[in-house]
Formats: structure tokens, sequence, C-alpha cells
């Protein structure tokens, strides 16, 4: 070929490259740049002459400009893929029905104050909600955006319908099959917990407005915002493994260990919390100073009741935890004998 045609077909080679991925971009620049010379040797066979500028531009115009040429090489981008999109909108509406319920409570509680002022009252718990609902949808964008770029092969679409086979089909066993109801109420429950703890600790208690200032009486010590982090980390792993099992639709031997590691630490974490300070905040003597109408006896007897209620809790948590890691640690040793 003439200089200029090989200078003309460089150049074409090089705009194309300019859009390609950066980590397989020479290896397609070397395939584009054989098809195309290919390409005109046929071209040169069938017109029975030689290679000229003329037939390279042909050619290069039938190919299409670089950008064209460069996207048939490259799979198509998503911020959040087709396969992943109807888990995403799963859990958008999870999300914005929590934070549209927590945003309703504040806002009865509110009206329930005396002398509430109706049109402040209504601004600020809109403002909040717009605020809140932002945030946490940005999170979960966040999320799936990560799993889309980080974990490509759970976002592919499914197969082409004209290239499935039936053959292909894994045996999904009963105990294998996720049940999305299960797992959206365990990112439900969790979201209004994470809500709850960091964003909203004040509707975990009693408030009132005294002279109109609001008054909050916080049902959690301090204590046990010292574990909060840890709460952060282990409901959030919750989360991400249950958007995991629905974007999969089966329990693998992977996830399965996920889940036992995740009940492990829950299990520690709640032993951690039983045994240490106490996790209530409330005290009776605040509650009768407070003027809500409270007697000394009948805040003592609240206050324990509440305390009793969280004891119970934590030790369910490890109980029925316990239970279940030990179960499925039973399972993994009788299938791994049996095979």
């Amino acid at each position: 070929m003439k200089e200029k045609t090989m200078n003309l077909i460089d150049r074409y080679i090089q705009h194309v490259g300019k859009h390609l991925p950066e980590k397989s971009r020479e290896d397609l620049k070397r395939e584009i740049r054989s098809l195309v010379e290919d390409t005109l040797e046929d071209r040169s066979r069938e017109l029975g002459r030689k290679v000229d500028t003329a037939m390279t531009v042909d050619v290069l115009k039938e190919f299409g400009r670089p950008e064209k040429m460069a996207v048939s090489y490259t799979p198509e981008r998503y911020l959040i893929g087709p396969r992943l999109f109807p888990t995403f909108w799963l859990v958008v509406k999870i999300v914005t029905s929590v934070m549209l319920a927590i945003a309703l409570v504040k806002l009865f509680i509110g009206l329930g104050q005396p002398d509430p002022n109706f049109p402040r009252l209504l601004l600020q718990t809109f403002f909040e909600f717009v605020g809140s609902i932002i945030t946490a949808l940005g999170n979960v964008v966040v999320i799936f955006a990560a799993i889309q770029y980080f974990m490509p092969e759970l976002s592919h679409e499914v197969e082409k319908a004209d290239e499935w086979n039936p053959l292909k089909m894994e045996k999904i066993e009963d105990e294998d099959q996720v049940s999305r109801v299960e797992q959206a109420f365990g990112i439900t429950f969790s979201v209004i917990g994470l809500a709850l703890f960091n964003f909203f600790p004040e509707l975990l208690g009693f408030s009132f407005s005294s002279n109109g200032e609001w008054i909050s009486l916080p049902a959690l010590s301090e204590a046990f915002f010292t574990y909060l982090p840890w709460i952060n980390l282990l409901w959030g792993a919750e989360i991400i493994l249950s958007l995991f099992l629905l974007i999969q639709g089966q329990w693998q031997n992977a996830t399965r260990w996920v889940s036992i590691a995740i009940k492990i630490m829950t299990v520690g974490l709640a032993g951690f919390m039983l045994a240490g300070p106490s996790l209530v905040g409330l005290n009776p003597q605040d509650m009768v100073a407070s003027g809500i109408g409270f007697t000394l006896e009948t805040a003592t007897r609240l206050v324990s009741l509440f305390k009793q209620v969280v004891t119970v809790t934590l030790a369910l948590i490890i109980v029925l935890d316990g239970f279940s890691i030990v179960k499925r640690i039973y399972k993994f040793a009788v299938k791994r004998s049996g095979s």
C-alpha cells in the first residue's frame, strides 16, 4: 500500500483507539487494523486494481466514524444495567415508603403537641423528608452503580432468546431458592433501623413541647451509640447481601458463608452489648421532672420494662442467630461428607 494510504489507516485506527477501553485498547486496535486491511485487499481483488487513497476512503466510510466503529467493540455502559434495574426499583420503593412513614410519624407527633404551628411543621417535615430521601436514594444508587462496575458478571443481560439453551439451565434445589419476600422484608427492616438510629433517634424516646421549647428524653443511652458504627457495618452488609441474593435468585456456598460470617459478628456484638453498660437512657427521675404526667412508680416500671425488652431482644438475637449458624455449618458438613 502507498504511504498516504497507510497514514490514512493509521490515523483512523488512532481515532478509534481513543474511544476503546484502555485495558484492551491495543489488542482491539490490531484487530481493527487487520479488518480494514483485509477489507481493502478483498476490494482490490474485486475491482481489479491496486489499493489507493480513493478506495481507502470508501472503505473507511463504510466502516463509519471512529466513534461508531469503537462502539461495536465495547460493551454497552450503564450506571445500573437492565438485569439490576428490577431489584434497584424494588429497593427504591422500599426506601421511599420507609422514609415517608418516618416523616408522617414525625408530623403526627408534632401535631399532637399543644398549639402546633401547622404550616411551619408541615414545611419542616417536607424539607426534612426531601433531604433524607435524596440522601437515602443517593446511597442506593451508589451501591447499585458499584455492583454494576465492580461485579459486571452480575449485571450482564440474560442471554438473548435466540441464544438461550434449556439444557444450560442450572438445577436449583428448593433450599437454594431465595425468598424475595424474605429478602425485601430484611432490607426494609434494616433501612428503617438504620434511619431511626442514625437520623431520627429522637423518635426512640419521649418528645414533647414545654413552654414553646422542644424537649426530648432519649430512650437509648450514650453507651448504645458507641456500638452504632458496628451496627451500621453489619446491617449495611446484610443489605448488600440481600441485594446480591435478589439479583442472583439463589443461594450459593459463597453467599452462605458470608451470611454465616455476618451472623457470627452479630452474635458477638449482641454479647458485648448485653454484657456492657446499660443501653437504656431513660431515667425515672427525669421522666417525673419533665412534667409529662408520670409518677415515680410508673416511670420506674416503664424503664424496667424497657430494659427487659432490650435484654430479651439481645438474648433472642444470640440464641436464634447462634442456632442458625450451627444449623448451616451442620448442613455444610453433611453435604460435604455425602459428596
